[in-house]
């Protein structure tokens, strides 16, 4: 789910005192592509539904409205206009915790239109992740102004918060991990402006025991700042927005332990809110894989007033065979494109007989790979370098009576020669 929050002040600061930005579209690196675009309100905050519906709150309303924006269902209406901080529908799309930062309120509202009401109250609250079936967690600054942020877990049926951490700074998004770990952002006081991402495992965060930055794991630094941070469904990894007012925003992936993995997309506007959207298939978020999951994210031009929610999608490298010798004696042309520019790819072959069109996937520690070819069948012919568009091409000789007989596929490298990916598979 997409959630985003700023201070009034700091708002108001972007909206007069700020030079105009230059209007730019976002450079998405080489294994993605861009999906779609579609306008949201610059200062509602909102989640993205399975179907991709999308649940709004502008601080004065809380609709429901199709994925291009069509307006479905209002879910009800506050007495005063406040700031909105979040939104956070629960999996099975059947209620939404909405969140707003004037009065600190936190409502519970039921997504077929029965109406919601105040839960909780957490001022200054900024972000959430539900916890399990019957919680929630809440990332507030209930002290105010320049004195710690604090995470709360939220009891869902009776609305009372317990104290679960307490960490410097203003407030910080969260991310929870399938088995239960925390992940925080921590963001500096003003005037210091680089953050970081830290870590409490799952036995940490069920142990009672009240949370600090001191008893948390360090797992990346130099973060200028840290918007928001997801865990990526299917592999585990982290996908962190990290905005730069009037300079280049980026979303950047992180493993499981902070190790950089490389950056998604850039951007010229203020990035937030990274969320998944899984969409059936084998692949996971991450570059030139099949198709699986999307990535959606916020970007916001404040001196324009305008506001986006852009998805990527992976894209995975096409292979094909070409030339005489699919025919008959001659030569075989096995080409890639799309894989990552001025690098390589190792070329794999196995038996046509033995390929099954439903891939297996393999967990090869930081990257899922993804082949037809049964893995004691796989044979390496050799390495192929790219050029400037992550094209390649290796050849080979049919002296006769091969044709049909061969499946080909590329391994990956990125830039650094590590394996990332694989491409689609093709017959000789």
């Amino acid at each position: 789910m997409l959630r985003f929050a700023l201070s009034p002040l700091f708002l108001a600061f972007l909206a007069t005192t700020a030079p105009a930005m230059p209007a730019a579209s976002d450079t998405v690196f080489p294994g993605y592509a861009p999906q779609g675009e579609h306008s949201i309100g610059v200062y509602d905050a909102f989640a993205i539904l399975p179907n991709r519906d999308r649940i709004v709150f502008d601080g004065s309303s809380i609709w429901r409205e199709a994925e291009d924006g069509t307006f479905l269902q209002l879910l009800g209406t506050v007495p005063t206009p406040v700031y909105a901080s979040f939104v956070l529908a629960n999996p099975a799309a059947t209620f939404a915790l909405v969140g707003e930062s004037t009065r600190g309120k936190i409502f519970l509202v039921d997504l077929g239109g029965a109406g919601f009401y105040t839960l909780a109250d957490l001022d200054f609250n900024f972000d959430a992740r539900f916890e399990d079936a019957g919680h929630a967690l809440v990332s507030a600054a209930p002290c105010g102004f320049s004195c710690g942020n604090e995470i709360y877990r939220l009891d869902l049926a009776t609305g009372v918060t317990t104290l679960l951490a307490s960490v410097t700074g203003p407030s910080g998004p969260i991310a929870l991990a399938a088995n239960g770990d925390l992940y925080y952002g921590v963001n500096p006081d003003y005037p210091a402006v680089t953050g970081s991402i830290v870590r409490w495992s799952a036995a940490q965060v069920s142990s009672g025991a009240l949370l600090d930055e001191a008893s948390a794991a360090l797992l990346a630094t130099g973060i200028v700042p840290v918007s928001s941070i997801e865990v990526e469904p299917v592999f585990g990894n982290l996908l962190v927005t990290q905005p730069v007012y009037g300079g280049t925003s980026r979303v950047a992936e992180y493993a499981p332990d902070g190790l950089f993995l490389g950056t998604v997309a850039e951007s010229l506007e203020y990035l937030s809110g990274v969320s998944f959207q899984v969409t059936g298939g084998i692949g996971a978020f991450q570059a030139f894989q099949p198709e699986g999951v999307l990535l959606a994210y916020r970007a916001t031009d404040y001196p324009a007033q305008t506001s986006a929610v852009r998805t990527i999608r992976t894209r995975r490298p096409r292979a094909f065979t070409s030339g005489p010798g699919l025919n008959g004696p001659g030569n075989v042309s096995f080409t890639v494109t799309g894989a990552q520019p001025n690098s390589s790819f190792l070329v794999l072959m196995g038996a046509a007989s033995s390929y099954d069109p439903n891939e297996t996937s393999y967990d090869f520690g930081h990257f899922l790979f993804h082949t037809g070819i049964p893995r004691t069948g796989i044979r390496r012919l050799g390495s192929v370098t790219t050029d400037a568009q992550g094209e390649g091409t290796f050849q080979f000789y049919n002296p006769g009576g091969l044709q049909g007989t061969r499946v080909f596929q590329a391994m990956i490298r990125d830039g650094n020669g590590l394996f990332v990916g694989s491409s689609t598979e093709a017959f000789n």
